[in-house]
């Protein structure tokens, strides 16, 4: 980056967040603490705006960004449906993941992901099975959150996905009314943002888990009375080959970069590492960290080299392995 002021560059330039879901979401809750801390911490201190664009799982608002001017002051956290979709063959209008600059995404999760239902349907997998008809869960498009819903569904289990819910809020608003009968965002960062009376009532229950073992703390908060230990994984719950569990590791492992920032195509190169490098320095900053905490948003760097490698192995699926990575994505 020889030879390149970003002070002069951003100073008094405008940068604009374009989020691709609903406000009061994941998605628009990270983008609006990384936006006063880039105010902060990127040379020149610019000023950022926040906009909402949702449509498309997120891709509307990726479309959008996609036809931003290169200059850098445009980006958008990703949802990582939308390269795996790419990778799976699935054509993204608007949008190649060869080209697209990555920044790096502030919400690297590697926790445990978990399928709850609410208590009125059932308390427990078998209870699901002897229900006679598929719980309903919710999810914006193919792919996020709801994968291990959708990998259930596709080997024939008893769960039915609801695509056009345009973020956790709208998710979220649907369990509340019983429109939904389960879902995965059950998590601390959600419940206590939006629904947190939901603890007291004990809405929801823990019906399997993925990515890793679910805390204990996480079911006694949830008033279950379960051990860790006895909370089954999804892959007890569903009769899976080894190829077709190795599909659905590998998007899981994807979801994990969830709110990959990105630029648009054609950013010049010293822009791009200057936001690699304040990125990681944000991520990092114990303000941005002590607020992340507040709102109750876990953060963790996650580099945009774990997405470029986990796509590399999609390419290596057999043909079966890779129609069913693909039907995880909205193919079929």
């Amino acid at each position: 980056m020889e030879g390149f002021d970003a002070e002069a560059y951003f100073s008094g330039k405008t940068i604009k967040i374009i989020v691709g879901f609903s406000p009061g979401g994941g998605y628009d809750g990270y983008s609006r603490l990384l936006g006063e801390a880039v105010e902060r911490l990127m040379p020149g201190n610019p000023k950022v705006i926040v906009t909402n664009l949702p449509g498309g799982g997120g891709l509307r608002g990726l479309q959008e960004t996609m036809r931003a001017r290169p200059d850098g002051l445009t980006i958008h956290p990703m949802a990582p449906r939308h390269p795996a979709a790419e990778a799976a063959g699935i054509d993204r209008e608007g949008f190649d993941i060869n080209t697209v600059n990555l920044i790096g995404t502030p919400s690297f999760n590697d926790d445990h992901l978990t399928m709850c239902v609410r208590r009125d349907i059932a308390t427990s997998w078998d209870e699901v099975l002897a229900l006679g008809r598929p719980i309903t869960t919710g999810t914006s498009a193919p792919g996020g959150d709801m994968v291990g819903g959708q990998f259930v569904e596709a080997l024939g289990g008893p769960i039915k996905v609801i695509y056009g819910y345009e973020g956790t809020s709208e998710v979220l608003a649907a369990i509340d009314r019983g429109e939904l009968d389960a879902t995965t965002r059950c998590d601390f960062e959600y419940i206590s943002n939006l629904y947190p009376g939901w603890y007291e009532d004990r809405l929801l229950v823990p019906l399997f888990w993925s990515r890793t073992p679910v805390s204990q703390e996480f079911l006694d908060r949830m008033g279950t009375g379960l051990q860790s230990e006895d909370l089954p994984h999804l892959f007890d719950v569903v009769d899976a080959t080894e190829e077709q569990q190795n599909v659905f590791l590998l998007a899981q492992s994807l979801e994990s970069l969830a709110r990959m920032f990105v630029m648009p195509p054609e950013v010049p190169e010293e822009i791009v590492l200057t936001w690699q490098r304040v990125f990681r320095q944000i991520v990092e900053d114990p303000e941005f960290i002590a607020k992340a905490e507040l709102a109750e948003r876990p953060v963790k760097y996650g580099d945009p080299a774990i997405l470029v490698e986990s796509l590399r192995k999609a390419a290596t699926f057999s043909d079966d392995a890779r129609e069913l990575f693909a039907s995880l994505y909205g193919a079929g």
